[in-house]
C-alpha cells in the first residue's frame, strides 16, 4: 500500500491543507507544533476511524475531544488518494455528529458509502488488521520503546531472542501473550479449582462431599459437591436436621449482624440533619462559582460579538445587492433566450421558403401537361391498338414465287411500303398490295372495312404523335411519369407550406420577422437556468447561512440583555454573587464537619441509606429465617426418592459435561503452547536476523543481538561485553537504536514481498553523529522496498534523508 495525496479541509488545529507523497522517501519538515503529527493522527483518522461519532464509546468520545475544534467546530475532514497493487483508491470522510459522510471510490470509478462495505473491503485491502497499523506503521517511537521495555523487564520472558521477538510482534500487533495464556489459565482454573482433572476425583480426596471446602473451588468441584449431596439426601433424611441446625446457626449471626448496624445507623443519625444542610449548600457555592466564571466569559465574548454581528449585517447587505443584479440579468437571459427562440423560428421559415422556390423553379417544366392530357394520349394509344387489333383479326397469308428476280413494292396492312427482289412468303392484317413494273396487284379483306379502319389508325397515330410532340414525351410512359412528377412537387410545396403554418403555430410571420429587427440582443449573458442555479445558491446557502448566523448571534445577545440589561450591569451582578458565596461559606462554617471516612456529604448520605437499607435486610432475613425453620420442621420426609434420583441424574450429566469441557480447554492450551514453540523454532528466524543486520548497522558495529541472562534479562552485546538492554543500563541513543532496529525489522518482515508505507516519527534525536549518518543510510536503504514518511523539525537531518521533502 502507498499513499499518493491526503488532503483536509479542518482537522484539530490545521485547515485547508494538502500534501502530495512520492514513491520511497517523503520528509514531513516543520517546526514544533506546525501539525506534523496531527496530519498523521488525520492519515490514521482517515483510514480507520469511522465517520459517525459515537460519543457513548470512550474511544470515539477521545476521537471527538482531541481533534475536533474548540469551542463550536461541528466537524472534521479528511481525503487519501492511496495505491494498493497499482489499483488506486480514494477514501474521503467527514467526521460529525449530525451528518457524518464518508466514502471510498474504486479503480473503477464506483464509490461505497456504507460504512460496513468499506469496513470489509479494507479488511480484504490491506494485509494486516487496525492493530498491526496502530502500533507498527503509525506508532512513535516512544511506544516502541515502551513495549520493548514491557518486555525486557518482564521477569516472567523466556530467555531466548527469538521469545523476546515473538512478544514484540504481539504485542505491537495488539496481542498480549500473557493475556491470551492467562485467559486460558483463567477460564481452567475456574472450572479445576480443586479437582485433579487426571484422576477426575477433588484435589485432595478427604475433601469429599462429606468435608467439602468452603472457598476456592471451581466449578467442577462445586459440581461434584452438589451431585454427591444429591446422592447423600437419597439416602439420608437425616439432611433436614443439618438443615434446621444451619438455619439456627444463622439466625444467631443475623442477630448479631442486626446490633451492630443498628448502632452504626443510630451514630450517623446524630449528625444526619448537619450533613445534609451541608450537601444542599456546598453545591450552591459550586453553582454560584461556575456563574462567575460564565459572567467572566460573557463579558469578554460580548463586544466581539458584536461586532462580528455588524460584519455580518454588512456582508449580507452585499449579497442581497448581487442577488438583484442576478434577477435583472436572469430576466434579461430569459427575454433573450425568448428572442432566440424566435429567431431561430424564422430561419426554420426561411429554410422552408427557399425550399418552395426550388420546387417551384422545377415545376416550371412541367407546367405544359395536365391530367387531361395524358388520360387523351392514353386514349390514342388505345385507339391506335383497337385498330391494329381489327386488321390483325382478318390476317392473310400471301405467297409469290417469281421465276426470275426483279424489284417488287409490297404493302401489307397499315405498314409502309416496302421493296423485295426475291420471292418471299408474307402474311397481312387485312390488305395486301404488289406493285412490279407492269403490275399493280391490291387484296383487301372482306370481313373488314379496311380503307376505314386505315384512315382511323393513321389519325390517331398522327394525333398521338402530335401530342407527344406539344407535351415533349416519347410515348405514354413518359407522359405519366411527367405528370407523377409535376405532382410530386405539388404535393412538396403543399406539405412545405403546411410545415410553414406549423412552425408558426397561430402566429403571424410578418409581425415575427418586424419583432426579431426591433430586439437588440446586447450583452451575451449566461443560460437563465445557470444564473438560477447561482441565485439559488446565494439564497439557499450563503445569504441563509449568513442569515442564520446574524439570528444566532442577535439571539445570543438578546438572551444576555434580557438576563443582564447591559455589560456594564455584569460586574454588579459578580458583587452580588460573591456577596451570596460569603454568606453560604460563613453558614457552611456553623455546620458539624464531614466525617474523614467520607469524601462528600452524598456518600454519607448514601452510606447511611445503604446501612437503613441492610437493616431492614437484615430483619426480612431474620424472619425469613425463622419461617424456614417453621417450613423445615413441616418438610420431614415431604421429598420423594424418585424425585431426588432425577435431581441427581441431572447435576451428574452437568458434572460430566463440564470435565469435558476442561479437558478441551487442556488441548486448547496445549495447542497454543506448541504454536508458541513452532514460533520459537521456524518463523521468526528470518526477524532475529533483520534485526541483528539492523542494530549492527545503527550502531557501527558496535551492539549485536546477544542473549537472555539467567534472571531472564535480554542482554546486547557490545565488544565482548553484554549490557542489560533497559534506560538504566543504556543510553538513550543505544536504547533507540534497539528501538528502530526492532520496528524496521518487524515493518521488513510483516510487508516482505509487499510494498507498503511506514510513518517514523524523529527517532535519530538521541543518536551521536556517527550513528545518525548509520541509521540515515539504513533508512535510505528500506525505501528502495518501501514508502517512507519522515518527520522531523531538524532542516539539517531533512538534508541528509533527502527525497520528497514537505514544508510546513
Amino acid at each position: 500500500m502507498i499513499l499518493h495525496k491526503f488532503q483536509t479541509d479542518i482537522f484539530a488545529g490545521i485547515a485547508n491543507q494538502e500534501i502530495n507523497f512520492s514513491d520511497g522517501l517523503n520528509i514531513i519538515l516543520g517546526k514544533n507544533e506546525a501539525g506534523k503529527s496531527t496530519i498523521i493522527n488525520a492519515i490514521y483518522a482517515t483510514l480507520f476511524q469511522d465517520a459517525n461519532i459515537r460519543l457513548n464509546y470512550s474511544e470515539d468520545k477521545s476521537f471527538y475531544n482531541r481533534y475536533f475544534p474548540y469551542p463550536d467546530g461541528d466537524y472534521i475532514h479528511g481525503y487519501l488518494e492511496f495505491e494498493v497493487n497499482s489499483d488506486k483508491y480514494v477514501i474521503e470522510k467527514e467526521w460529525s455528529r449530525e451528518e457524518p459522510k464518508q466514502y471510498l471510490k474504486l479503480p473503477d470509478g464506483s464509490r461505497i458509502k456504507s460504512e460496513d462495505k468499506i469496513n470489509n473491503l479494507q479488511k480484504q485491502l490491506f494485509k494486516y488488521g487496525k492493530g498491526s497499523y496502530n502500533n507498527i506503521v503509525f506508532t512513535k517511537q516512544r511506544n516502541i520503546k515502551s513495549s520493548i521495555k514491557r518486555i525486557i523487564e518482564n521477569d516472567e520472558v523466556i530467555n531466548t531472542v527469538n521469545n523476546f521477538l515473538r512478544r514484540a510482534v504481539m504485542e505491537l500487533d495488539g496481542v498480549s501473550i500473557d493475556k491470551l495464556t492467562q485467559k486460558v489459565n483463567n477460564e481452567l482454573d475456574d472450572l479445576t479449582k480443586k479437582w485433579d482433572i487426571e484422576n477426575n476425583r477433588p484435589s485432595n480426596p478427604d475433601r469429599d462431599a462429606n468435608n467439602p471446602y468452603k472457598m476456592g473451588y471451581g466449578k467442577i468441584y462445586e459440581a461434584y459437591i452438589e451431585k454427591e449431596q444429591l446422592r447423600k439426601k437419597m439416602n439420608n433424611t437425616e439432611k433436614i436436621e443439618k438443615e434446621f441446625e444451619e438455619v439456627s446457626k444463622e439466625l444467631k449471626e443475623i442477630n448479631t449482624n442486626k446490633k451492630e448496624l443498628i448502632n452504626k445507623v443510630n451514630k450517623l443519625a446524630e449528625i444526619e440533619d448537619d450533613i445534609f444542610e451541608r450537601g444542599q449548600i456546598e453545591p450552591e457555592i459550586k453553582s454560584l462559582k461556575e456563574r462567575i466564571n460564565n459572567i467572566k466569559e460573557i463579558n469578554k465574548k460580548w463586544p466581539v460579538v458584536e461586532a462580528r454581528l455588524a460584519d455580518d449585517k454588512e456582508k449580507l447587505e452585499e449579497l442581497n445587492q448581487k442577488l438583484s443584479e442576478l434577477k435583472i440579468k436572469k430576466k434579461k437571459a430569459e427575454k433573450n433566450k425568448k428572442y432566440k427562440k424566435i429567431k431561430d423560428k424564422l430561419k426554420k421559415i426561411e429554410d422552408k421558403k427557399k425550399e418552395i422556390d426550388k420546387y417551384k423553379l422545377q415545376r416550371k417544366s412541367l407546367d405544359n401537361i395536365t391530367k387531361n392530357q395524358v388520360n387523351k394520349l392514353s386514349r390514342l394509344k388505345e385507339g391506335i391498338s383497337k385498330s391494329r387489333a381489327s386488321l390483325e383479326a382478318a390476317k392473310m397469308k400471301v405467297k409469290i414465287n417469281f421465276l426470275s428476280s426483279f424489284e417488287m413494292k409490297i404493302t401489307t396492312g397499315v405498314e409502309d411500303t416496302k421493296v423485295f427482289t426475291d420471292k418471299k412468303e408474307f402474311e397481312a392484317n387485312g390488305y395486301f398490295r404488289l406493285i412490279a413494273d407492269d403490275i399493280d396487284f391490291e387484296i383487301e379483306s372482306a370481313e373488314i372495312d379496311f380503307n376505314k379502319i386505315q384512315q382511323e389508325y393513321k389519325k390517331y397515330q398522327k394525333d398521338y404523335e402530335d401530342l407527344s410532340k406539344n407535351l415533349g414525351v416519347n410515348n405514354l410512359e413518359d407522359a405519366r411519369n411527367k405528370l407523377e412528377k409535376l405532382n410530386e412537387l405539388n404535393n412538396k410545396i403543399k406539405n412545405t407550406e403546411e410545415n410553414i403554418q406549423e412552425i408558426l403555430d397561430g402566429e403571424d410571420y410578418n409581425k415575427l420577422l418586424k419583432k426579431i429587427e426591433e430586439y437588440d440582443f446586447g450583452e451575451n449573458l449566461d443560460d437563465p437556468k445557470t444564473i438560477e442555479n447561482k441565485i439559488n445558491d446565494l439564497k439557499d446557502n450563503k445569504i441563509t447561512e449568513l442569515k442564520i448566523n446574524i439570528r444566532n448571534k442577535k439571539d445570543k445577545i438578546k438572551n444576555w440583555k434580557e438576563k443582564y440589561d447591559s455589560q456594564d450591569n455584569l460586574m454588579d451582578r459578580l458583587l452580588e454573587i460573591r456577596s451570596k458565596i460569603n454568606k453560604k461559606e460563613e453558614k457552611l462554617s456553623e455546620l458539624t464537619e464531614l466525617p474523614k471516612k467520607f469524601s462528600t456529604p452524598t456518600e454519607f448520605k448514601n452510606q447511611l441509606s445503604n446501612l437503613r437499607k441492610q437493616k431492614e435486610k437484615i430483619e426480612m432475613s431474620y424472619n425469613d429465617a425463622k419461617e424456614r425453620m417453621l417450613e423445615i420442621e413441616n418438610k420431614m420426609d415431604s421429598t420423594s426418592y424418585e424425585e431426588l434420583e432425577v435431581m441427581y441424574k441431572e447435576r451428574q450429566k452437568e458434572f460430566a459435561q463440564l470435565v469435558s469441557k476442561a479437558k478441551k480447554i487442556i488441548k486448547i492450551k496445549d495447542l497454543i503452547q506448541d504454536k508458541l514453540n513452532e514460533m520459537d523454532q521456524n518463523s521468526l528466524k528470518p526477524l532475529v536476523e533483520s534485526f541483528s543486520n539492523n542494530l549492527k548497522k545503527i550502531t557501527a558495529n558496535s551492539y549485536n543481538t546477544g542473549k537472555i541472562d539467567d534472571n531472564f534479562k535480554i542482554k546486547i552485546k557490545n565488544e565482548n561485553n553484554f549490557l542489560p538492554a533497559q534506560s538504566n543500563f543504556l543510553s538513550y541513543g543505544t536504547y533507540d537504536g534497539v528501538a528502530l532496529s526492532l520496528r524496521l525489522a518487524l515493518f521488513d518482515n510483516l510487508f516482505k514481498n509487499k510494498s507498503g508505507f511506514i510513518i517514523l516519527d524523529d527517532c535519530l534525536v538521541n543518536l551521536d553523529p556517527e550513528r545518525r549518518d548509520k541509521a540515515i543510510d539504513l533508512i535510505k536503504r528500506f525505501k528502495n522496498n518501501h514508502q517512507v514518511i519522515f518527520s522531523t523539525c531538524n532542516p539539517e537531518t531533512a538534508h541528509k534523508l533527502g527525497g520528497n521533502i514537505i514544508k510546513l
